[in-house]
């Protein structure tokens, strides 16, 4: 199953924090680490402008403060070699139950208190309860961590991507029960908190937060 999506328009060019517009949209495919090379015929397509390649965290950081950009390195060079645009998206909450793709330590070191919290979609909905994970960016030693592996990436990138993408907002919890510290206010000041310094540290690439649905409306 090909797993990439044509977006009709690059992405939202105003949420750039520091852009000059577009002169019209463009094209961007939008897939995962390791499928970009089987793409490479549709990404030399006139009408596709660049890619989007979603890298979970715990590919980027095998163990704590070591980590391995091979990946972005070689599809860089591939979307560089064509011409096209590279957006670089860094994901750290997961659609599938089996999906802990976070680092060990940062599931194991109490300080972080498990790094994950079960993702608990509405009632009604399709998927069954406890269908993924989200990180606990509330976690001040947690948001820490991942923020330190923005700034190794600024550090290596900044200037030679197109963008940095920080994941969608939307989360789904079981609020009623949960014992991490959760708050809807926290959350959303953590992510706020994560954009800035995104921003901060990527001074040349463009950075886009997603934002969707914020837990309590």
């Amino acid at each position: 199953m090909l797993s990439l999506k044509l977006l009709g328009a690059a992405l939202a060019l105003a949420a750039f924090a520091t852009a000059t517009p577009a002169a019209e949209p463009e094209n961007f495919l939008y897939t995962s680490n390791g499928e970009l090379p089987g793409l490479q015929k549709i990404l030399e397509r006139p009408d596709i402008g660049g890619v989007q390649v979603v890298y979970n965290w715990k590919a980027l950081e095998p163990s704590e403060g070591h980590y391995d950009f091979s990946a972005i390195e070689g599809d860089l060079k591939l979307a560089q070699s064509l011409d096209k645009k590279f957006f670089l998206q860094v994901q750290d909450r997961f659609f599938d139950p089996k999906a802990r793709n976070i680092p060990d330590y940062l599931l194991n070191d109490p300080q972080y208190g498990g790094g994950l919290v079960p993702q608990a979609d509405n009632p009604g909905a399709n998927k069954p309860k406890g269908y993924g994970w989200a990180s606990m960016q509330w976690n001040a030693p947690f948001r820490a961590r991942y923020q330190a592996l923005l700034k190794a990436l600024a550090t290596e990138f900044d200037g030679k991507i197109y963008g940095l993408n920080l994941p969608e907002t939307s989360i789904d919890i079981d609020m009623k029960h949960d014992k991490t510290g959760f708050s809807c206010d926290a959350y959303f000041n953590a992510e706020m908190e994560n954009l800035a310094y995104a921003r901060s540290v990527f001074a040349k690439s463009h950075v886009v937060q997603y934002v969707n649905f914020w837990p309590c409306e």
